[in-house]
């Protein structure tokens, strides 16, 4: 206040609508004007820098399924022709496996462009749809905009009807909003001698859920958060 800048001075008094008044004498041999007393410079610049910690994500979840129809290209011809043959009949399903890898693609998230995870999963649900077990189950969850593998899975059978789980840690990982699976390989041995209904809408669904997302940089939507000063746990939301 002014009154600091000037200390105790009985020249300066303050009326009652708190106006702050410096009385000062002038004569012909002296002469003291208030910009003599007081510098106050031009610009007057405070500088504040806050830190929020780690921000909250909300859960992502997205599904790919691929069909017996979406891998027909994928197979040997002969085995292709029968399976489309015998669309919708109970028969024989005939065995199979990829001959070259198959991709699919997913839609890029919304909630976010690119982020960098100080805590959080990727929950991935395989669930084979099929009448036959599925076996040599090889795939990779690709980051598409950084070319970089952050998953690689493996299973060695999934039994007809059967759900697994597998998890992606993502602590210290960057990661863009774009995903997609690359199939390098799936194998079944058929259902010979027993006949299955064989239905080229099904097949097996990948899942992908993201949880407990915490993340110190990125761009993204984030969901609303009390902000607090000091140290507070992550299950408030922030650091």
């Amino acid at each position: 206040t002014l009154r600091n800048l000037m200390g105790i001075d009985s020249t300066l008094q303050t009326g009652d609508d708190s106006l702050m008044v410096f009385y000062y004498q002038r004569d012909s041999i002296l002469n003291i004007t208030a910009d003599s007393l007081v510098n106050i410079p031009d610009t007057i610049t405070s500088l504040y820098e806050f830190s929020l910690g780690d921000l909250m994500i909300e859960d992502i979840t997205q599904e790919a399924s691929v069909s017996l129809n979406d891998l027909l290209p994928y197979v040997d011809p002969a085995v292709a022709d029968t399976l489309s043959a015998n669309d919708g009949n109970a028969t024989i399903f005939p065995p199979f496996q990829l001959q070259s890898p198959v991709t699919v693609d997913l839609s890029p998230f919304e909630q976010y462009e690119t982020l960098t995870f100080s805590d959080g999963y990727f929950d991935v649900k395989i669930s084979n749809e099929l009448p036959v077990t599925l076996t040599n189950i090889r795939f990779d969850i690709m980051d598409v905009v950084n070319h970089e593998v952050i998953q690689s899975v493996t299973l060695d059978q999934l039994l007809a009807g059967e759900v697994t789980h597998d998890t992606v840690f993502l602590q210290g990982k960057t990661l863009s909003n774009t995903f997609s699976y690359i199939i390098n390989s799936v194998e079944s041995a058929g259902s010979y001698p027993d006949s299955v209904l064989i239905d080229l809408s099904k097949g097996f669904s990948i899942q992908m859920n993201a949880r407990d997302m915490y993340v110190v940089n990125g761009f993204a939507k984030i969901e609303n958060q009390i902000i607090y000063a000091g140290r507070l746990s992550k299950e408030k939301g922030i650091n």
